[in-house]
């Protein structure tokens, strides 16, 4: 399944990252990669069930990245593709979550 990125997804992946640069270091930032790079690998794959229902109606997921980072994520059956949502530190008000 083809995998497509939102703008928020991007934003947000690059926010974390630079964060984990200067907070933690290169070496997390690389584990934090490699986490997003397996769930996404895991999702091309076609394993779109395996993660929770966020909201039926327009078929959201997510993942757990790690103990701090969900990754959201829209199944598009229809037209054969995923696109990522957003990356969202847990850390924050949920309310903050926006879809």
């Amino acid at each position: 399944m083809t995998i497509k990125w939102s703008p928020t997804a991007t934003a947000e992946l690059t926010k974390q990252a630079a964060w984990l640069e200067e907070h933690r270091g290169h070496s997390a930032v690389i584990r934090y990669f490699e986490q997003v790079n397996s769930a996404i690998e895991r999702l091309r794959r076609g394993g779109l069930v395996l993660y929770r229902l966020y909201d039926a109606t327009r078929d959201i997921r997510y993942c757990h990245l790690n103990k701090h980072t969900q990754l959201y994520y829209q199944v598009v059956e229809a037209d054969g593709y995923v696109e990522l949502l957003t990356f969202f530190d847990m850390r924050q008000d949920p309310d903050k979550l926006n879809l």
